[in-house]
């Protein structure tokens, strides 16, 4: 057991860092000494990350519904799976999918240890679609973390709150905010040498000032 936490670890350190290939190799060798332990909901925990770093490294259009279902998430936390599949949507340029999805209500988000990783893929479900009322609704929900790392458990990170912040900020119109945002969290990614994100957050930055 404590082989995989320290795997888990090292899979949470390599995508802080930006190293998203090399955090799925790791988890390939998490999960292995998992199934071997034969602990509860292995494949859910294991799709979990495994989509958190196809989000992270441009890849979300991999996720499938039929992944989110047989390993067991769309059971376990129906919001995320929802919300998974709607980001992959948007990826893959599904609209007709991602209408559909968006058509149901938005499933409530459970208030436990993984919250801001939920609220982060909210985030990222909100945009697809565009739905400024459900977004302003994440952004109050996500403000209390300003500043910090959106974490789930030790082993699943989608980057700075800051970056989930302003990209709802700007879905809201709210430039100067979304500015101010994308501003201190590159300056806080390369404080704790996180060039990997502050990249991300300078980037968004200097697009947001062409538009």
């Amino acid at each position: 057991l404590q082989g995989v936490q320290h795997e888990g670890w090292r899979v949470a350190r390599l995508a802080i860092g930006g190293r998203f290939d090399a955090a799925m190799r790791s988890l390939e060798q998490a999960w292995k000494r998992l199934q071997v332990l034969g602990l509860f909901h292995v494949d859910a925990h294991y799709t979990s990350v495994r989509c958190s770093l196809l989000i992270c490294s441009g890849r979300a259009g991999e996720i499938t519904e039929e992944m989110l279902e047989s390993s067991g998430i769309a059971m376990l936390v129906p919001a995320t799976a929802h919300d998974l599949a709607l980001i992959a949507a948007g990826a893959r340029g599904d609209t007709r999918r991602a209408a559909e999805l968006a058509s149901s209500p938005w499933e409530p988000l459970r208030d436990d240890w993984t919250q801001v990783a939920s609220l982060a893929y909210r985030a990222m479900a909100v945009a697809v679609v565009g739905d400024q009322q459900e977004a302003e609704r994440t952004y109050a929900r996500l403000l209390p973390y300003k500043g910090g790392l959106v974490m789930g458990g030790n082993i699943l990170t989608l980057g700075p709150v800051d970056l989930h912040l302003a990209k709802l900020a700007l879905l809201l119109g709210r430039r100067d905010e979304a500015g101010e945002l994308l501003g201190s969290c590159a300056a806080d990614a390369d404080r704790e040498g996180l060039t990997w994100w502050a990249d991300q957050a300078r980037g968004l930055l200097r697009a947001t000032h062409k538009q």
